[in-house]
């Protein structure tokens, strides 16, 4: 990758941080609280993502974090699905999945 392509993943990055700690401020004025709305966010969300960002190293800087919380990401089921199934209501998991993300991306970035 040249520097102009780093600058721009860089770029993209930060982007993405920027909206995820938005919406974590606040999601009912997203999603209401309802999870199906929150799901599809997180779906397209990923797929616009994996536009600048490689899915392996998403993946690997996810369940490093996920590590660091002491949780085992279960591969066949989505990052979200994995953080609720750990009893967390829909609200703190959709705060936790979008806190994961942040140190996710902050992860790629400091390689």
């Amino acid at each position: 990758m040249n520097h102009n392509e780093n600058a721009t993943t860089e770029h993209h990055i930060n982007e993405m941080i920027k909206v995820l700690d938005h919406i974590r401020r606040r999601p009912d004025s997203y999603f209401g609280g309802a999870v199906a709305p929150f799901e599809n966010f997180i779906n397209g969300f990923n797929v616009a993502c994996y536009l600048f960002v490689d899915r392996s190293l998403l993946t690997a800087a996810q369940e490093d974090v996920l590590k660091s919380y002491g949780i085992e990401r279960v591969l066949e089921k989505s990052l979200y699905a994995t953080l609720h199934e750990t009893d967390l209501s829909d609200e703190e998991a959709a705060d936790a999945y979008l806190g994961v993300m942040i140190e996710a991306y902050k992860k790629i970035q400091e390689k």
